[in-house]
């Protein structure tokens, strides 16, 4: 069953509307366990998507376990991924498709550098996080060294013109 459309126009009086589900959301029931977040993380991303205007440009990638139905609830093009494989999956995408927005979530143990005997495109890397997350001491322990990483390969790689 799909959720009645609200807007400002059709709200009882003395309310406001305070959230909207994204149109790159679709209206359906998720399977998510409550509490595990991956709904939580689908919606999120889905509002950057569509507040950002990248729908037209976004290739998820579904990795195997619970997200493997994400494609059920993102409106936008999705490409599944073999075990341990969703970030080397959507680096592929990105190197082919370099104007394109393509998120992607792994576990531990699923990122690996290698050194590569060919140039390649340079890429962005972005990093989101809640807000509620920006003074946690893991928090930005990681995105600093996701960061330094990154400021490592971009040193030492060899890009494309």
């Amino acid at each position: 069953m799909r959720s009645p459309v609200i807007d400002n126009q059709n709200i009882k009086d003395g309310y406001e509307l305070v959230y909207q589900r994204p149109a790159t959301l679709v209206d359906t029931a998720m399977h998510y366990c409550p509490g595990c977040g991956h709904s939580v993380a689908h919606r999120v991303l889905m509002e950057v998507v569509e507040e950002l205007d990248l729908q037209s440009r976004t290739v998820g990638v579904a990795p195997v376990g619970c997200a493997v139905f994400a494609h059920d609830y993102m409106d936008v093009d999705m490409q599944g991924a073999a075990h341990g494989r969703a970030t080397a999956v959507a680096t592929g995408i990105k190197h082919m498709l370099p104007d394109s927005f393509v998120p992607a979530s792994g576990s531990a143990g699923q990122l690996a550098c290698r050194q590569v005997p060919f140039a390649l495109r340079s890429i962005d890397i972005s990093q989101v996080w809640h807000v509620r997350a920006e003074p946690d001491p893991a928090q930005r322990w990681l995105r600093q060294v996701i960061g330094e990483v990154a400021d490592i390969v971009s040193a030492g790689a060899r890009a494309l013109p």
